[in-house]
């Protein structure tokens, strides 16, 4: 069985409870009852400049929040851990252009509405997965209703969009959705 790997870069560092992280923790649930070891959450540490799985903090934030109220939607990365990722982005080797990193193999997942950072950093992890790389589209909501969401979500939406024809699929979490177009 081939691995999966499943990118959770905001929803691993938010107590948020949006329909995305929704998706998100959800997906990562029914994924790991299924599969077990064979998932591999992942993030993109900024601090870091890398693709990596996920720290036990990262991790812990996946549990649905209790209560009535979670936490705010954007991403929290403590002082520690940006400040430990500054240290491994400066003592890491770097490889010279001509020997690219690593293939991970397996299979990608994208279930989140991911930021700039992110995107720039995808065309990197997506050269380095040998399987089927599937991005989950949520909503148009930002394009349909802008008075409905952050500013930031609408500015940054069209060229999330041209960002997702980088999969090799696209599936959508809602239904009477139409087809993302080619």
């Amino acid at each position: 069985m081939n691995r999966l790997l499943l990118d959770l870069t905001h929803t691993s560092h938010t107590r948020a409870h949006t329909g995305v992280q929704r998706v998100c923790r959800s997906l990562h649930l029914a994924l790991r009852q299924r599969q077990g070891d064979q998932i591999l959450p992942l993030c993109h540490d900024g601090y870091e400049n890398a693709w990596r799985p996920l720290r036990a903090w990262e991790r812990r934030n996946l549990a649905p929040p209790r209560g009535a109220t979670a936490g705010a939607r954007g991403s929290r990365w403590p002082l520690s851990a940006q400040l430990a990722g500054h240290l491994r982005r400066l003592l890491a080797a770097r490889p010279s252009p001509e020997s690219p990193p690593a293939p991970l193999g397996g299979s990608l997942i994208e279930p989140e509405v991911f930021s700039a950072g992110v995107g720039r950093a995808l065309p990197g992890l997506l050269a380095r997965v040998s399987g089927p790389r599937v991005a989950v589209f949520h909503d148009a909501i930002a394009l349909k209703l802008p008075e409905l969401s952050p500013l930031k979500t609408v500015t940054r939406f069209p060229v999330y969009l041209q960002e997702l024809l980088g999969f090799d699929g696209r599936g959508c979490s809602v239904r009477g959705l139409a087809p993302i177009p080619r």
